[in-house]
């Protein structure tokens, strides 16, 4: 259940459980809190002691020393397991830990984080403009675990070329339907595209996203 808590801002010290998918989008709202990130925790050995974001992942047994203000933890963990976890320890939601997926209240403003299912990893996404946006697009792709399968473009110049690796093909393409979510990486063109693809019969938020929005 999404609790909505109230925190301090500035420079609070956090530690984020779960060094996933999940755990990237953390890392998204500490800066949106001005958090300070000291490391990441998981339940998986092979984890500790390698690095993800540029934080050291480490043992949770390291949480009993309490060496941080608040514990975030990632919507990929079992949050039952988590639960158990935190009591186990003696730390209290709300004080202790909050999940990713609970409204932040800092001096009036809610910060929210929601993870939908486009968040799975895995995903076959196809990336709609090959170009600056599709960088980012890319980014955004690679950061979640999202397998890139080919773009698609409007400007006929660009069929039959690729674009970072990756085949740009017609959008007529997409009504293939061999993908599982499409990332929209034009901004110039954004109204038209979400209007290509609505009239195809794909859904927004469903079917495909703008490369610019929160993954909340």
């Amino acid at each position: 259940m999404v609790k909505r808590i109230s925190v301090t801002a500035g420079c609070k010290k956090i530690v984020i459980f779960g060094a996933d998918h999940g755990g990237f989008a953390v890392v998204d709202l500490a800066a949106m809190c001005g958090w300070k990130i000291i490391w990441f925790v998981d339940t998986d050995k092979s984890k500790w002691n390698s690095s993800m974001s540029g934080y050291r992942i480490r043992n949770p047994e390291i949480l009993k020393s309490r060496e941080f203000d608040l514990l975030v933890i990632s919507s990929l963990v079992d949050h039952k397991l988590a639960v158990k976890y935190m009591d186990d320890i003696g730390f209290e939601r709300g004080k202790d830990y909050i999940f990713s997926q609970d409204q932040v209240v800092i001096n009036d403003f809610t910060l929210s984080l929601k993870l939908p299912h486009v968040m799975e990893s895995g995903k076959k996404t196809v990336i709609y403009g090959a170009g600056q946006g599709g960088m980012q697009a890319m980014d955004m792709a690679l950061r979640y675990g999202w397998e890139i399968k080919y773009f698609v473009d409007s400007a006929r110049a660009k069929w039959g070329e690729s674009f970072r690796g990756h085949a740009i093909i017609r959008p007529e393409a997409l009504m293939k339907r061999d993908f599982d979510l499409i990332i929209v990486a034009s901004l110039p063109g954004k109204k038209n595209i979400f209007a290509a693809l609505g009239e195809m019969g794909f859904e927004y938020g469903k079917d495909f996203i703008f490369f610019q929005d929160e993954i909340t």
